[in-house]
């Protein structure tokens, strides 16, 4: 099982880092799963395995980044495309592992997991995606992503 994790500056660096980006693909030939959380399905997307493939990652400029790496926008809080598995945010990095641990070792030992977290989402208010949150908070959170993303990607493709 590979597994990327997302992350910030150091995640887009490894998305132009060919080094990483050759590792993951060696890697990949003897996985039974490949997967990513959050901006890390940006890594995956880098390597091209996810041509063609259904794929979600963090919800900031998600159709841009998928549609770069010539993936499929899914739209869904994880997706499972043959062995390759991919998560929005944080928690649906959760959801998708839980679903992982659920196809590969089956529902009571997915249960055991979940009880022994204390796994039982109840959030206080409704929000954590964009079609649930105000206009307003998107915006602000997506012009404070902007002004880290932005130099650090026109950095990088030059």
């Amino acid at each position: 099982i590979l597994i990327i994790p997302g992350g910030f500056t150091g995640t887009i660096e490894a998305a132009y880092d060919d080094r990483v980006l050759d590792w993951i693909r060696t890697i990949d030939k003897g996985t039974i799963y490949t997967g990513a959380i959050c901006t890390g399905v940006w890594i995956l997307g880098a390597t091209g395995l996810l041509e063609g493939r259904q794929a979600v990652s963090h919800w900031y400029r998600e159709e841009e980044f998928l549609r770069k790496y010539k993936a499929l926008p899914a739209n869904k809080r994880y997706t499972h495309d043959g062995k390759y598995w991919t998560s929005a945010g944080v928690t649906a990095g959760m959801d998708m592992s839980l679903a992982l641990l659920n196809d590969n070792w089956g529902e009571r030992y997915t249960q055991g997991v979940m009880l022994d977290m204390e796994y039982d989402p109840a959030p206080p208010i409704q929000g954590g995606s964009p079609e649930k949150t105000s206009w307003l908070v998107e915006w602000m959170l997506k012009s404070m992503y902007d002004a880290g993303v932005d130099p650090l990607v026109d950095r990088l493709e030059k």
